[in-house]
């Protein structure tokens, strides 16, 4: 019997029920683990979001630290949440750690603040975040990971710039295009629904969106704005919404599981990220694989070029509005679907998976533990 199997510690800061692509990314991967015979541990902290403040931290640092005990490698799913108690266990345990980004935390946090107005690429080119006290712990963090992966090359080249982690530390492993799921459009659909899935955060752009729809939408009676997720803007934008006379042709889901996003995005007729930096949006990458077009900001992440159609300047508002009357006419939209049978998204669940157990076991067994050198 082997004495010292190998086991992994999943350290993040949400999982389902909580949205998110960190929390689909981590369900999936503890699902597929198990599938695979690999032992694993998930310790989430929204579990103890219940708790006070602080204490629901030192309650969550505990159980990490129970649960590394005879884990090979702990691998967090961002930089502070779940990757600063996970640098400490790690670090204290003798343990490889890999860390997982989807973000950046310390700028979507200065902008959700209303600290900044800027894109997040503005903003670090400005230098606003050297006095930023979540820039340094998330710089401390990242500085002592083994390996980190991030979902684009706009985040690899941030953290190797920005933070100074060593390119050979970082990998870029795109979100995949999610399978369809078995979910077919219906047929009966009476509307044409533009989709937005994520957190109701500032720097989610939405209240430009909606000044753009308040004179695109009346023109059209099929069209609405479907708004699914929640957040600390929800209710300013539903105020704005009302004010704009939007009425119903706004709606707010709040919070859905995976499953409703996944349906709804195969009855919409195309997918919105108006962010002033979009990442990777799992929606988006939903929206290729059901052959939905879809409008993004011109920052983004995307692992292939996408058309310039199919782009936009997140703060020019004629801009949007012209890609947006272009795709609500038949012939802009059937153009548009032929641009994304050019697209090349790569990956599947089952390569992002394989790949990141791959890199976990290649850093456990390195011979010895390098601790990065750090200013």
């Amino acid at each position: 019997m082997n004495k010292n199997p190998f086991k992994i510690l999943l350290a993040t800061s949400i999982y389902p029920p909580d949205p998110g692509g960190p929390a689909l990314h981590a369900h999936r991967f503890y699902t597929w683990l198990g599938e695979r015979g690999v032992e694993r541990e998930v310790v989430v902290l929204s579990h103890y979001r219940s708790l006070p403040k602080g204490i629901r931290h030192l309650v969550y640092l505990w159980q990490l630290w129970r649960k590394a005990r005879g884990v090979s490698a702990i691998y967090a799913y961002d930089a502070l949440g779940a990757g600063l108690p996970a640098v400490l266990v790690a670090r204290l345990r003798g343990k490889k750690l890999v860390i997982r980004i989807g973000g950046d935390i310390p700028w979507e946090r200065a902008s959700g603040s209303g600290e900044t107005e800027l894109s997040m690429l503005e903003w670090y080119q400005e230098g606003r975040q050297r006095e930023n006290l979540n820039f340094k712990l998330s710089r401390w963090v990242i500085r002592r990971a083994d390996q980190i992966i991030t979902v684009s090359d706009l985040l690899s080249r941030l953290y190797i710039e920005h933070y100074g982690v060593p390119a050979e530390r970082v990998i870029t492993l795109p979100n995949p295009v999610p399978e369809r799921g078995g979910v077919s459009p219906s047929h009966t659909t009476l509307t044409r629904d533009i989709i937005f899935a994520s957190r109701l955060v500032k720097y989610k752009n939405l209240s430009l969106v909606l000044r753009v729809l308040s004179r695109v939408l009346p023109e059209y009676t099929d069209v609405r704005f479907v708004i699914m997720g929640d957040g600390p803007e929800r209710e300013a934008l539903e105020g704005q919404a009302r004010s704009l006379g939007l009425g119903g042709k706004v709606v707010f889901t709040g919070l859905v599981p995976e499953t409703e996003v996944s349906k709804r995005t195969a009855e919409s007729y195309l997918g919105l990220a108006p962010a002033l930096t979009e990442f990777n949006p799992n929606y988006i990458l939903q929206c290729i694989a059901y052959g939905k077009p879809f409008l993004i900001s011109s920052e983004h992440g995307m692992p292939f070029e996408v058309p310039e159609r199919l782009v936009f300047n997140p703060r020019d508002e004629a801009d949007l509005e012209n890609k947006l009357r272009n795709l609500l006419d038949r012939e802009g939209y059937e153009h548009a679907r032929e641009a994304l049978l050019g697209l090349t998204p790569g990956t599947t669940w089952e390569s992002v998976l394989s790949t990141n157990l791959e890199i976990i076991k290649n850093v456990q067994s390195q011979a010895l533990h390098k601790t990065p050198k750090v200013e």
